[in-house]
């Protein structure tokens, strides 16, 4: 639903709003102190408009885990490392993860 409400305030307002990454990274943070699906959801959104933030993507990693799914923090770990091969904290959690999934 979040993201179908994006892409309707985008496609109505061209041209009136700018957002960065680190804006919707720090939101999301911010988001997190009261609602960890609210947090999640801004993250998904945002790495729909930056898809190739590596950032982005451990943060969202590291938000599914603070929530108890590894799994999606498994495949957001990935995406970020492979968008950014020179993470290495993102890299030790994606090794842990895999090793804890075996």
């Amino acid at each position: 639903m979040a993201v179908k409400e994006y892409y309707e305030i985008k496609e109505n307002s061209v041209g009136k709003y700018f957002v960065n990454e680190g804006e919707l990274n720090i939101l999301a943070y911010k988001l997190l102190e009261y609602n960890n699906i609210k947090a999640i959801e801004l993250l998904k959104i945002s790495t729909i408009v930056f898809p190739e933030s590596s950032n982005l993507y451990d943060s969202l990693g590291e938000i599914y885990l603070i929530n108890g799914d590894k799994d999606l923090a498994l495949e957001s770990y990935k995406k970020s490392v492979e968008l950014n091969p020179k993470n290495i904290t993102g890299k030790k959690i994606l090794e842990k993860l895999i090793s804890e999934s075996k």
